[in-house]
Parts: structure tokens; sequence; C-alpha cells
């Protein structure tokens, strides 16, 4: 079980929701993109062992980019004026190691873009406006500052740990806060605690997903997933309410927790596009810092100017879905296919 309610954030069918958008894929008459992601910063406080970003995109490891303020400043009016309708502030790095992160968020709510925010947590006294946002995600990934740590990556810090834990505290009245958790094999026994751990800081939401490494060395055994499968029952069971609820998300993953791909081509990019922080958009969230996959400069003009070109359209041919370090996407891909190409779904008989 993935959710007790169908009408969730996670739930991959929303795509439908921008029927428009995929018809415009389909013929490729792309209309702007729904939503984009902005990396401030390339830089993390954390060494999480899983990290996609250290394993799979050299390019970004070799460089610490940040988004100076002058562009940030713009953000806001480019996106509203190019039609975009939603941001998601994190990514490459943590978004909080940017002095300058709070250009961005007021340049986004000031031309009223919807705004969300992935972050470790460390930072968020930062935030000068965390009402502006939709919705905050917090990567705990553990109940205890033992375990904490020892995922994150750095000695066992009981005081750091106790930081995120008060930033949590601190926003949960003024936007919604979601509590994210990496299901890994060194973490899976804290999944219960975290979940209460959740609900008791007054987080709306505790998001548990399937920890997608490259290592193999990193994998968990099926032992260890029945466990979590297990677990993440139970605290569905014990702690879920009307105002907390608790999502495992597992349609975009194998039963062995494995990258999943059931569909031939990578076709709904399209849907978003990311902006790293070392001034390059990629086509997919999941592959920047790949340079090859970077059509765009952040001359907004150029963005534009490229969007929907022959040049976009070979790039995206050009992708090999074999090479992807996983499909963020791959809920919407399946989608795309069946239901808009193959019409699998029988769309017009209502």
């Amino acid at each position: 079980m993935e959710w007790t309610n169908y009408n969730n954030p996670f739930n991959s069918v929303k795509v439908l929701a921008h029927f428009r958008n995929l018809l415009g894929i389909r013929d490729w008459k792309l209309l702007p993109p729904v939503s984009v992601d902005i990396d401030p910063s390339n830089r993390c406080n954390l060494k999480c062992p899983w990290c996609i970003q250290s394993h799979a995109q050299q390019d970004l490891i070799r460089n610490d980019a940040e988004l100076p303020a002058y562009i940030m400043e713009r953000f806001g009016d480019f996106l509203s004026q190019w039609g975009v309708k939603a941001c998601c502030i994190g990514g490459s790095g943590e978004s909080l190691m940017n002095e300058n992160i709070n250009v961005l968020i007021k340049s986004l709510h000031d031309n009223k873009i919807q705004t969300s925010m992935i972050s470790n947590g460390i930072l968020l006294d930062r935030l000068e406006h965390p009402e502006y946002f939709d919705f905050i995600g917090i990567s705990v990934d553990a109940a205890t500052a033992k375990v904490w740590s020892l995922v994150k990556g750095i000695s066992e810090n009981e005081e750091l740990f106790q930081r995120v834990l008060d930033n949590i505290a601190h926003i949960v009245h003024k936007t919604e806060v979601g509590f994210k958790f990496l299901t890994y094999k060194d973490n899976v026994h804290e999944i219960v605690s975290a979940a209460k751990l959740a609900r008791d800081l007054g987080c709306r939401l505790f998001h548990a997903r399937p920890c997608y490494t490259t290592q193999p060395e990193q994998h968990m055994s099926m032992e260890e997933i029945r466990k979590a499968n297990e677990l993440l029952d139970a605290a569905r069971t014990i702690y879920e309410t009307d105002a907390f609820k608790v999502y495992s998300i597992y349609h975009k993953y194998t039963h062995d927790f494995k990258k999943k791909i059931k569909f031939t081509k990578c076709r709904v990019t399209p849907l978003r596009l990311t902006f790293g922080a070392d001034m390059k958009a990629y086509l997919c969230c999941d592959r920047r810092g790949e340079y090859a996959l970077a059509p765009f400069a952040h001359g907004f003009d150029q963005v534009i100017s490229k969007w929907g070109s022959e040049e976009h359209y070979k790039l995206m041919e050009s992708i090999d879905i074999s090479k992807c370090p996983r499909c963020t996407y791959s809920g919407y891909q399946e989608i795309f296919e069946k239901a808009i190409l193959n019409d699998g779904m029988n769309i017009n008989h209502i």
C-alpha cells in the first residue's frame, strides 16, 4: 500500500491534469514547462552515502557553483512571463547554502509562482518567509541523532540533529512541511519512530520512498525490503490521521527497489526544466550536471528561443534511458506512452 487517499501529491496520475501539455509533446508543439527546478547551490553541508549527485554526474562534483543574486532576482519575472506555474527549489546541493536564497524566494513570490523547497533542514532558519512556500520537504531520513549522522555521512552530532528538529518545529505552522525518509539499509529499523517524530513535530506528512543508489554494496536485501514494507504499513496504521498522512512511494520502483522502466522512450521532460547552479538548464532533473543534456544556457531569451526547436527535439531523441541513474518521471512516462500515444484508457469514452 502506498497511500490511503487517492488524491495526494505523489500520485503520478496528476499528470493528466496537464493534458494540453501532453498533447503538445505528442505533436511537438510544446507549451512552456508546467514546473521548473532551480538549484541555487551545488554545495552541500552533508555527505549522504547514497547521493546520486555525487556518484552519477562527475561534472557536478567538480564545481561548487552558486547562482548569483542578480540572476535569482530575475527568475520570477521570467517564469511568470513564460507561463510556468510552479517551481521547486533544491536538487544538486543544499539550496540554503546560497546566502542570497531569499532574493530568489521573493522574486518567485512577487510573481505568484507556486513554490516548494527540498532541504536537509540545517539552515532553515535562513528563510525569511517560510509562509511563501506551498510546501517544504525536509530530508531527515532518521529518528535519532545516531542514525541521522550515519546516513548523512558525518560524525555523530546530537546538537546538529536537534537543530534540524527545532527548525522544523519553527515553520510547521507557517507552511505545509513534509518529513522525507529515504528507505535505506541503515535506517529501516527507524521507520515507525521517524513517522511518530514527524507527527509530533507537527508535519503534515511522512514521505518514504526507496533509496535508489548506483552502488551495489548499498542495495537493500529482500529481507530488508520486506521489513521496510511491514514497518511502513505499521506506521500508517498507528499514526495516520486526517491531519497527518503516511505515504510510501513505490510505483516508481521495482519490487526490489531498483530503477523501474516500463516505457520505451523518454518523452515527458518538456513538462519540467531544471536550472542548475552552474548557469545551465538541463532537460532532466535526474541527469543535471551532464553537460550533454544541457542545451540551454541561463540566458533567459536563449531558453525560450531554443524551447521546442529542432535542436531540443534531437537532444530528447538522443536520450538513452538505459543510462539514466533513475527516473523521477517514470510514472509520467508510462502514462504518456500508454494513455496519450496509445490511448490505452480510451480517453474520449467517459
